[in-house]
């Protein structure tokens, strides 16, 4: 029996929570003499961008209920945040993690941000074919329009 939790969103938390802790005990241990090469202001800065668009990305998901119909009588998902990025969760995930990350101001741990968005392309494969096999042209026609998980800031202005 296989149990389906919100897709591959467990898995992906996981990986993702792993990296980052794994990531924070480096920079302050192995890589400690890079520690602070940025500066802390600008790290702020962008990560209350990230956290911001981390709730922006997360909040519809699970509260929307115009989201929470659509998915209930199994239609695709194209507006709101789905109209930017086809799978906000893993969007929030993924700019909450970089949050931790940016925020520990070591150069040497931005390699796991790019390793993070890489697992998770990779492990989003499967459930593109799944939605392309289940809304067809439909779903094929979105996922050329709308960006996997990250936003491209030229639909936003």
């Amino acid at each position: 029996m296989k149990i389906k939790l919100l897709g591959k969103t467990p898995l992906i938390i996981i990986i993702n929570a792993i990296l980052t802790i794994v990531s924070i005990i480096l920079a302050n241990t192995i890589f400690y003499k890079y520690k602070n090469i940025l500066m802390l202001p600008i790290n702020l800065f962008i990560s209350t961008i990230l956290l911001t668009f981390s709730i922006l990305c997360f909040y519809p998901v699970f509260f929307d209920k115009k989201v929470k119909k659509a998915r209930s009588e199994n239609k695709l998902i194209t507006f709101g945040v789905y109209a930017y990025v086809r799978n906000p969760l893993y969007t929030s995930y993924l700019f909450l993690f970089s949050v931790f990350i940016i925020i520990q101001c070591n150069i040497t741990i931005y390699i796991t941000l790019l390793i993070m968005y890489l697992i998770q392309n990779f492990l989003l494969i499967k459930e593109e074919k799944e939605m392309e096999n289940k809304f067809g042209i439909q779903y094929i026609v979105y996922k050329k329009r709308v960006n996997k998980n990250l936003v491209r800031i030229q639909k936003i202005f």
